[in-house]
C-alpha cells in the first residue's frame, strides 16, 4: 500500500488522527481539505479542496516513485505527536492551561 485515500466521510469530526497514524507508518494521504487538515504540513499530505482535485492527487500518489526521505519525515512527524499535544491543542485557544508533563521513572 502505497497511498491510503482519506476522503472526508472517514474522518471524524474532522480530525486529522487518521492522516497522523498513516504518517506513523511513512505513507502518502490524500486528504479533504479541511481547517484541521490545515495544521498539517503540505509536504507531509495533500490536500485536496475539490473531488476533481482529490482524484488527481491520488492518481499522482499511487504513480509516485517511493520516496524513503519523504516516508522519514512523515515518521518522524508523527512521533512529535501526543494526547498530550493534542489536548493543549484544543486547551490553549479557550485559556486553558497546558497539559501537565509527566516524566518516566
Amino acid at each position: 500500500m502505497r497511498v491510503v485515500v482519506y476522503p472526508h466521510e472517514l474522518a471524524i469530526g474532522g480530525s486529522q488522527i487518521n492522516a497522523i497514524d498513516l504518517a506513523a507508518a511513512g505513507r502518502a494521504a490524500v486528504i479533504n481539505d479541511l481547517p484541521s487538515a490545515r495544521t498539517l504540513s503540505a509536504d507531509l499530505v495533500v490536500r485536496c479542496p475539490d473531488a476533481p482535485s482529490f482524484v488527481r492527487a491520488t492518481a499522482d500518489a499511487m504513480d509516485a516513485a517511493p520516496d524513503a526521505a519523504l516516508a522519514q519525515r512523515r515518521r518522524d512527524f508523527a512521533g512529535t505527536q501526543s494526547w498530550a499535544k493534542r489536548a493543549d491543542d484544543f486547551s490553549q485557544p479557550v485559556g486553558l492551561p497546558p497539559a501537565p508533563t509527566t516524566s518516566s521513572p
